[in-house]
């Protein structure tokens, strides 16, 4: 369809737009230009119920202009038609071009229009730029999309709650968007020096998972209570909010929002995207953040958001689980560390995979990774010992979580606390930051060294007489180290021996090393915590510790081999009674 206008001398901007009057029908095309079969200015809807809206100069002698209004191939249908030119279109607040919508689309061409310098945004480059003004009316609360393409100079664009003021939006490239606009009234400024530019416009409603107040429900099996969801969905579209952690890609996020009615570990994994789980609020405390995957043990009941970012938006699949806690996993659920002799004391062992396994707790000597948690109730004192294949160890009495520390050691080494009381204690194999992998975990309860003493057994000697003679030998490497002599011990192990006389004698040992470096010490007792009868350490040089005492009346008699300054190794041992 064709139209003549004839354009009076001095009527400055002029703007037509033609809107389609039905759905599936028209997506309009229009041109213009002096000569009828020559157009000069065309704009073309991209989509059908979209405006096509043309802005153009008209020369300051008027004339003779024809109009075009045709179709894109395909498309036919009703349509409107409006046309305004006069000096100060879109020059001022004053006088704004309406930016109209159909089916949320506008489609504008500006063509060599030139325009006075009234303001600027807060990205503007061109300050001193001619500047012109469009007003766009919201209805409901919707995001709008901007895009400008131009032929030689872009300029800037921004937003406006109002036409003097309020800046909502700015930009110096070829987009803007402005997410979730109240209803109302806005104007878009364009700055630029001057040329031809195409500008497309779009309102959409927000969608799910585009923002705190639009958050998608993820939905578990098991509502509440747990169990687990795949979702599909993409971020293509979507706004950037800013509120992703691990460092915020400035790209398209999305959140979801679920509700937990008991206490769960919560998992969740998305290839190619980063998650961040806050709880409370959309906008509260980061519980946890991590690449492509994300664990939370323990996530106490309450709402959670949880929010995906990707430096490339598209299609995403996320799958997220919330489960009880596995024994072992927290304090609320120890996993029982079953001795051979039960309370008694006896041989353990057990297994486990810290990857599956959350971050609880932390040792003296280490463990800021995974954990796990043991049990174990012991009804007399005993002397423990632990270690692990793999990852740190450590001991508390009382609290599982803030209870005092025994003892912590790493797998290089073993775990050793003497003298525990009758009680319930906790176990804890624990990894480092990032790490986790599967471990053997060994540990015993000893009985106190007096309490099951090594026996010396004497036998007559080889030469007929009345002295008797034992020997013995051992490592005192894998001893205790529970107690030391006046003449040395400290921090040494000990290795305790008893002995019985029936009548009078003298007592005569000798300790000799078979370790380099290992100086024995040798002393007696008439009892584990009795005074001391005789203490005696090897020199030096020679390694031999002896020691002799009087006579000795009968009864039972108690012999350490110990070690000077902490010293351990390989002894032998010789005692005779005269």
């Amino acid at each position: 369809m064709v139209y003549e206008l004839q354009l009076p001398p001095r009527s400055g901007n002029m703007v037509v737009t033609v809107e389609p009057l039905t759905s599936g029908g028209l997506r309009p095309v229009v041109y213009m230009g002096p000569l009828c079969d020559t157009p000069r200015y065309c704009v073309a809807a991209g989509t059908e119920k979209g405006t096509a809206t043309l802005v153009s100069p008209t020369p300051a002698s008027g004339g003779k202009y024809y109009l075009w209004v045709d179709g894109a191939p395909g498309s036919a249908g009703p349509y409107s038609i409006r046309v305004a030119s006069f000096n100060s279109l879109g020059e001022s607040c004053g006088s704004p071009i309406e930016l109209p919508f159909g089916a949320g689309e506008a489609n504008l061409s500006v063509a060599e229009t030139s325009w006075i310098h009234d303001t600027h945004g807060s990205c503007e480059t061109w300050t001193s730029s001619g500047d012109h003004v469009y007003r766009l009316t919201v209805d409901r609360v919707q995001n709008l999309d901007v895009r400008v393409s131009a032929t030689s100079f872009l300029g800037n664009t921004y937003l406006r709650s109002v036409c003097g003021g309020g800046e909502l939006a700015c930009t110096g490239g070829n987009v803007l968007r402005r997410q979730e606009l109240s209803p109302g009234t806005y104007y878009l400024w364009r700055d630029s020096p001057g040329g031809t530019y195409d500008l497309y416009a779009h309102l959409s409603d927000p969608l799910p998972g585009d923002s705190c107040s639009m958050a998608r429900p993820l939905v578990f099996s098991d509502g509440e209570e747990g169990g687990s969801v795949t979702e599909s969905a993409t971020t293509e579209g979507m706004f950037d909010n800013d509120l992703s952690g691990c460092g915020t890609l400035n790209t398209p996020d999305l959140v979801y929002t679920f509700t937990t009615s008991k206490t769960l570990d919560f998992r969740a994994s998305a290839a190619g995207h980063r998650l961040t789980l806050r709880s409370a609020t959309c906008s509260g405390t980061q519980l946890a953040c991590g690449a492509e995957n994300l664990a939370v043990g323990a996530l106490p009941p309450g709402t959670y958001y949880l929010w995906l970012d990707t430096s490339t938006p598209g299609p995403f699949t996320l799958s997220a689980s919330l489960t009880p806690a596995a024994p072992g996993d927290t304090c609320a659920s120890p996993e029982p560390l079953v001795f051979s002799g039960g309370t008694l004391g006896g041989d353990a062992e057990a297994r486990g995979n810290l990857s599956t396994r959350f971050h609880n707790s932390s040792g003296s000597c280490g463990g800021t990774g995974s954990d796990h948690v043991y049990s174990f109730t012991t009804s007399t004192p005993l002397n423990f010992r632990a270690s692990t294949s793999t990852g740190y160890v450590y001991l508390r009495s009382g609290d599982c979580a803030s209870g005092p520390e025994l003892a912590c050691g790493s797998s290089s080494s073993i775990l050793e606390a003497t003298g525990l009381a009758a009680g319930t204690y906790h176990l804890w194999v624990d990894s480092s930051s990032g790490g986790g992998a599967s471990y053997t975990l060994r540990a015993a309860l000893t009985p106190p060294l007096c309490q099951e003493p090594l026996p010396l057994v004497f036998r007559s000697g080889d030469d007929g007489g009345t002295a008797r003679v034992a020997t013995a030998s051992g490592h005192t490497a894998s001893a205790f180290s529970t107690t030391q002599g006046s003449c040395g011990g400290s921090g040494g192990r000990d290795v305790v021996y008893a002995l019985e006389l029936t009548e009078p004698r003298r007592l005569d040992v000798k300790v000799t090393s078979d370790t380099s470096g290992f100086r024995p010490a040798v002393y007696l007792r008439a009892s584990c915590d009795a005074d001391e009868l005789a203490c005696a350490v090897a020199p030096p040089v020679s390694y031999d510790a002896t020691l002799s005492t009087g006579s000795l009346p009968p009864g039972k008699y108690y012999l350490w081999v110990d070690g000077f300054t902490g010293s351990a190794g390989v002894y032998s041992l010789t005692a005779t009674l005269n």
